[in-house]
Order: structure tokens, then sequence, then C-alpha cells
């Protein structure tokens, strides 16, 4: 049988072809062999990973110097209100807003000011060295 695209590889069941030998050919396109995965492709992440961990460790371990600005990152789900919330309650001051909600620098003289921001809700509390470090978020 003889179609627009070329000869049939394909037996047909219409009467018309009854009797009429189609002789069935079945090609499997191969497939180009693909390389075997290995966890070596993961190290560069891996290794960016790692370094943010580190970095953020540092960050978190640095002592804060009184008067100094900090960085505090609430909940994502908390409003501008609850987010002062957490500052008055830690005996600080608000200094700026971030452009979401839960984003703030705050400012206390209290030597142990981060500790208290973590204790009264906050998930980040570090400091914040350049003025207006929260606003660009």
């Amino acid at each position: 049988m003889q179609s627009a695209y070329g000869p049939s590889s394909v037996a047909s069941s219409h009467p018309r072809d009854a009797g009429t030998p189609h002789p069935v050919t079945v090609t499997a396109p191969r497939r180009a062999a693909r390389p075997a995965h290995s966890w070596t492709a993961f190290l560069p992440a891996l290794g960016m990973a790692i370094i943010g961990l580190v970095g953020l460790a540092l960050a978190w371990a640095s002592p804060q110097q009184q008067g100094d600005q900090v960085l505090v990152i609430a909940s994502p789900l908390a409003s501008r209100a609850q987010t002062l919330t957490i500052i008055v309650r830690a005996g600080g001051r608000l200094v700026g807003e971030g452009r979401l909600a839960n984003i703030a620098l705050a400012s206390s003289t209290d030597p142990d000011f981060t500790g208290k921001l973590r204790k009264a809700g906050a998930w980040v509390a570090t400091s914040a060295p350049q003025e207006g470090a929260a606003l660009a978020f």
C-alpha cells in the first residue's frame, strides 16, 4: 500500500486490503547514550551553599556594638505592626523600614539586643553596618 508519505509499514485492517500482503517493519529510533548522572555535577551548587551558610553564621555570631543598626527580619507573614512590636519588645527603636513589611532596621544601646530580638520573634537579627541596608530589600 502506498501513501502520500511513502510505503506503509503498518498492516491495514480495511476490507479492500484483505489478502494483500503488507510487510510490517518496525524500527525503533535509537536514542543517544545519556551520560550517567554524577554527584560531581552538584559540586558548584553545594560550594555556593556552603559559602553562603558560613557567611550567614559569621554574621550571626558577630558581636553587636552599642548603637549599631540591626537588620531585623520577621516571619514572611508578619505585618509592619508585628515587626515593630518585635523591635519594641526587645527594647529597641525603629530606624528604617524595608520594602517588605517584615524587614526593618532597628537600634538599641543594649549589648544583647540581637538576642532579645530573636527571643521576641525575629527570624534574623544581625548587624547592619551600612545605613539603609534594609531599605534595599
